[in-house]
């Protein structure tokens, strides 16, 4: 089952490059298998096609979520389908921001805060030092940041819009703010 949940404002803070000028967070559960976790992939998708994000970037951020929605289930959870995994995800006016946590111990993964991206060749050689599996190791090909929170039980995507779209997208949320802030009177 995928339910949206609650939203947060401040949840990401600290997880993104983006400002007060960014959508609020907002939350899927993820509950069962794997018909589950395509359906909160492909909505997800769905969302971020209307980003500036390419045709190309959503493709691989859908599938950077499958697999660490699939690590939560299947390491975090140990494939507990009746566990919940909550994926919080925001658009920011430079990158989309998507966080994966489940409800299980966490494990020690060597990622810290501001990791960038890395070739195939490195992550091949990184993951086999570092005994990675097959999905963390694609999930950090396939975006442009990837951390884990201290315990291990919270994996932090972050895929930016390519160079002129930041602009564009700092704009609309200039404008939607703007519009917000003289709707509440402030």
């Amino acid at each position: 089952m995928v339910t949206p949940s609650r939203s947060s404002d401040d949840r990401l803070s600290d997880a993104s490059s983006s400002d007060a000028e960014t959508e609020a967070v907002r939350t899927l559960e993820v509950r069962g298998g794997l018909d589950q976790m395509k359906a909160a992939a492909d909505e997800l998708a769905s969302l971020f096609e209307q980003t500036p994000l390419t045709a190309r970037d959503v493709k691989d951020l859908r599938q950077a979520v499958l697999e660490m929605v699939d690590n939560a289930i299947e390491w975090g959870h140990n494939r507990d389908f009746d566990l919940i995994v909550w994926v919080d995800y925001r658009v920011g006016h430079d990158a989309v921001t998507i966080t994966v946590r489940d409800q299980g111990p966490g494990f020690v993964h060597g990622m810290a805060k501001g990791q960038v991206r890395l070739s195939w060749p490195e992550l091949r050689e990184q993951g086999a030092a570092t005994r990675w599996g097959f999905g963390i190791m694609l999930a950090r090909g396939l975006v442009d940041e990837i951390f884990y929170n201290d315990q291990g039980n919270q994996v932090t995507l972050i895929k930016r819009f390519p160079g002129e779209a930041k602009e564009d997208m700092a704009q609309i949320n200039k404008s939607r703010d703007k519009k917000r802030r003289k709707k509440r009177g402030t």
